[in-house]
């Protein structure tokens, strides 16, 4: 099932139902959710696009403590951004995480 798949049928699963099968369906969802979290999971991990990630650092920091956790961080925003909640005065989700993005990378 494609990632949009997953989602519209998360939503399915949210949507019908009675309300005493509410907590039933909200874990379906966690589960339906967290299948489609793992699975970005497992594309992201392959040693190659971390050791890319690296070396995209290392191409404007030479400080390797400093390369690792931006590494890091920046797969984390990647795949994480679709469950974070922004509640940041003056900022949209979408700037907040632009913004976090822009600070992985200052020099």
């Amino acid at each position: 099932m494609s990632t949009c798949g997953v989602h519209k049928h998360a939503l399915q699963v949210v949507r019908g139902g009675k309300t005493h099968d509410a907590p039933i369906r909200a874990a379906g969802v966690l589960h339906i959710l967290i299948s489609d979290f793992l699975h970005l999971l497992s594309t992201f991990q392959v040693p190659s696009a971390a050791s890319e990630r690296q070396r995209m650092f290392g191409t404007f920091i030479t400080d390797p403590d400093e390369i690792e956790p931006r590494s890091v961080l920046s797969f984390a925003l990647a795949i994480g951004r679709h469950f974070i909640v922004v509640d940041h005065p003056g900022h949209t989700k979408r700037e907040a995480i632009e913004i976090a993005g822009e600070h992985l990378l200052r020099r």
